[in-house]
Formats: C-alpha cells, sequence, structure tokens
C-alpha cells in the first residue's frame, strides 16, 4: 500500500508538471499567431527620407498581382520617407516600390534566404533610392538583351 500512495504522488506531480507544459506550449502557439508589422524607410544615397514614395508589400512566393488578401497592398511613404504595413499575418513577404520619374531603387536591405529577399514581422526595412532614370540593375539587364 505504501507504494501506491508514492506513486500516487508521483502521478500528481508529473499531470500537474505536463498541464503546465501543455499550457505554456499552447500560450507560445497563440503569441505566434499574432499578426505584427512591417517597418522600414525609403532613403536616398546620403540617407535622407523621400517622401510620397510608393512601397508595396507581397506574401513570398507570390506574384506581383498577388497581394496580401484583404491586407493594404501599397502605402506612401511620410515626410521623412518612413513607412509601416500593419496588422500582418506571421507569413514572409516581399517589399517593393514604385519607381518614379525621379527615383529609381538602389537595393532593399533584409533577410536574404535562398537568393531572394524575405521580410519578417517585426523586421525594419531600409530602401535606397538613386535619384535619375532607371536603376542600374535594369540598365544592365536592358544592354545585356540589346547583345
Amino acid at each position: 500500500m505504501k507504494s501506491e500512495r508514492l506513486f500516487s504522488g508521483y502521478s500528481l506531480l508529473y499531470h500537474w508538471v505536463c498541464t503546465i507544459m501543455l499550457m505554456s506550449v499552447i500560450f507560445v502557439a497563440a503569441n505566434a499567431q499574432q499578426p505584427g508589422s512591417i517597418t522600414g524607410r525609403v532613403i536616398t544615397e546620403g540617407g535622407k527620407g523621400i517622401p510620397q514614395i510608393e512601397v508595396w508589400v507581397y506574401p513570398a512566393g507570390s506574384g506581383a498581382r498577388r497581394v496580401v488578401p484583404r491586407r493594404t497592398a501599397s502605402v506612401a511613404t511620410d515626410e521623412d520617407g518612413r513607412f509601416q504595413f500593419a496588422d500582418l499575418p506571421p507569413y514572409p513577404y516581399r517589399i517593393d516600390v514604385r519607381e518614379t520619374r525621379e527615383y529609381a531603387r538602389l537595393s532593399i536591405a533584409g533577410t536574404e534566404r535562398r537568393g531572394q529577399r524575405y521580410f519578417y514581422i517585426g523586421d525594419k526595412v531600409t530602401i535606397t533610392m538613386v535619384k535619375g532614370g532607371a536603376s542600374p540593375a535594369r540598365s544592365q539587364r536592358r544592354r545585356a538583351s540589346r547583345w
């Protein structure tokens, strides 16, 4: 009988430990699914913010025509070149800018995986623009396609 009481005490402790662990896993999983935001800034090569530049967000692996469902697909930068995509589900995203006659995209700093740039909730993105017509990468592709 003594051994049964001893075992039942361990059994109760085991159940409490399992319950606490299960609750912790549920809490972490629920927390991981919370929507969040990706913020950033569009700047010149000199570091000055560029206002009114249109910035786009796409789920990773989607084409340009498929935008984040039920989410704002694009935002314009404020006076200091800042932008924010809020209330995004926790998935990887691609960020792009609409080039203007005055500025062309030079680089987008972020996390690189398998040759593509993906951004995640909580990331801060820096997009550098260069003053002039076409982006350097686009100009090189155009020159290469002519030959």
